[in-house]
């Protein structure tokens, strides 16, 4: 294959930083404190994590006010347009004590 000799990988193949390093002959790289570069695949994972866990939180909420919402409302028999009143200012209440999602650096 293009000169290429069949014991050699390619580098979108190499599946660390530190492989990429050593393949090319190099001594794997630290950053301060010893950390491995792979520990940003960890906190990328964490973060991760973190949001999907927020969103089942977040929609289960939802969920269940609206649940709430809906169950009150067919046993109490009042005007459609204070079920939505009530439905949406729950959602944004919810919205309002929440902590946002996106936090700005440095927070």
């Amino acid at each position: 294959m293009l000169g290429v000799s069949s014991d050699d990988r390619p580098l979108r193949e190499a599946c660390t930083l530190e492989e990429r390093i050593q393949s090319a002959g190099g001594e794997a790289m630290t950053h301060e404190g010893g950390a491995d570069p792979g520990d940003g695949d960890a906190r990328v994972a964490r973060k991760l994590g973190v949001a999907g866990f927020r969103l089942v939180v977040d929609a289960a909420a939802l969920a269940l006010w609206t649940l709430f919402v809906v169950l009150i409302f067919l046993a109490a028999g009042w005007p459609d347009w204070t079920f939505y009143v009530l439905l949406l200012g729950g959602v944004a209440g919810y919205v309002v004590v929440t902590p946002p999602w996106i936090r700005k650096r440095g927070e």
